[in-house]
């Protein structure tokens, strides 16, 4: 086979692998590149580098694969087809990745997580347990990032009450911290972002996205102050920015309320 045959034939294979992992975990092409900017440093990904790279047009890098895993909780080699660094195991076939459900998603899960013998309602209480405790917490981060897009929008030239408006991002800070430190949060963290784990994963990780978005905010608002410039701009992006994170979190909220709703003790 030609060098050329082999690279195209990479192309493919590599692309299907990566598509079969995305419908698996239930993403359409822009929220996988979504989560990939979010979470990943790097240049931003778009929906249709992805559509590139999974028709096969574009090979997909290692680069990119490292983010792509990241976000999916993929082994990378599972997407790094034809790199002699990941060499499958023999009669593996990593065309298959994403074929099989169920095995795929155990091979992410820890050992205390789903020890053997664990029948389906017990992982099924363990779920829905985890998003009971991520409901009201989830529900305060939201509330007072609101109360700060609110404020923002109304500032003008220069900051009016700006004592307050610190406070609402202290405030921010610390619910977000309090999210973040739930033991939910953590083995939320720890699942792949598969059914039925994906709805609470998004909903961890666009209350860290509020968090970094308030932060990189408080920052430049400091400095806008201290030079006494026109902060209402940087107000008004950055209550467009909360506004555009909160729908995100709205939906994901409301999902895992409803799984919660079914919660047995």
């Amino acid at each position: 086979m030609s060098t050329e045959n082999s690279t195209e034939s990479l192309k493919l294979r590599r692309g299907e692998v990566l598509r079969n992992a995305r419908n698996q975990a239930g993403l359409s092409a822009r929220k996988l590149a979504d989560r990939i900017n979010r979470q990943t440093a790097g240049a931003d990904l778009t929906e249709n580098a992805i559509y590139a790279y999974e028709s096969g047009r574009v090979l997909l890098s290692r680069e990119s694969a490292e983010r792509i895993a990241h976000v999916l909780r993929l082994p990378l080699g599972s997407l790094m087809i034809g790199d002699p660094d990941f060499d499958p195991p023999l009669g593996h076939d990593p065309a298959d990745a994403g074929g099989d459900t169920e095995g795929r998603s155990d091979a992410h899960v820890r050992d205390y997580d789903r020890p053997a013998g664990t029948d389906a309602p017990a992982a099924d209480r363990r779920f829905r347990n985890d998003c009971a405790d991520l409901v009201e917490p989830a529900q305060r981060v939201r509330d007072t990032a609101d109360v700060l897009r609110r404020l923002l929008s109304e500032q003008r030239y220069v900051l009016k009450s700006p004592t307050t408006v610190v406070k609402v991002f202290e405030l921010l800070a610390a619910d977000v911290g309090r999210f973040e430190d739930l033991p939910a949060a953590a083995h939320v963290r720890l699942q792949p972002a598969t059914r039925p784990y994906d709805r609470p994963l998004e909903l961890a990780d666009v209350v860290r996205a509020i968090r970094r978005t308030a932060d990189r905010g408080y920052a430049y608002l400091e400095k806008q102050a201290r030079a006494e410039g026109n902060c209402a701009p940087a107000c008004r992006k950055l209550a467009r920015k909360l506004g555009d994170q909160l729908r995100t979190l709205d939906d994901a909220l409301g999902d895992v309320r409803r799984a919660a709703g079914s919660r047995r003790s």
